[in-house]
C-alpha cells in the first residue's frame, strides 16, 4: 500500500471522528462549500454527513 493512500485514509477518519464530536457545530454548516483541510488534502463536510449516515463508504 502506497504512503499516500494511508495518509489519505488516516486525514478522513481524522475529518470523520472531529464530524462526530463536534457534530453541533458542523450541522449549522449548511454551505456545500465548507470544507475540512490540512493544508493538501480536503474533504468536504457534505461528504462527512453521507459518510456519517452510511450512505457512502469511508
Amino acid at each position: 500500500m502506497a504512503i499516500g493512500r494511508v495518509a489519505s485514509d488516516c486525514f478522513r477518519k481524522a475529518a470523520l471522528g472531529a464530524y462526530r464530536t463536534y457534530r453541533g457545530t458542523f450541522q449549522h454548516l449548511d454551505l456545500p462549500c465548507w470544507v475540512i483541510t490540512d493544508g493538501t488534502q480536503r474533504i468536504e463536510v457534505v461528504e462527512l454527513r453521507m459518510i456519517d449516515a452510511g450512505k457512502s463508504d469511508l
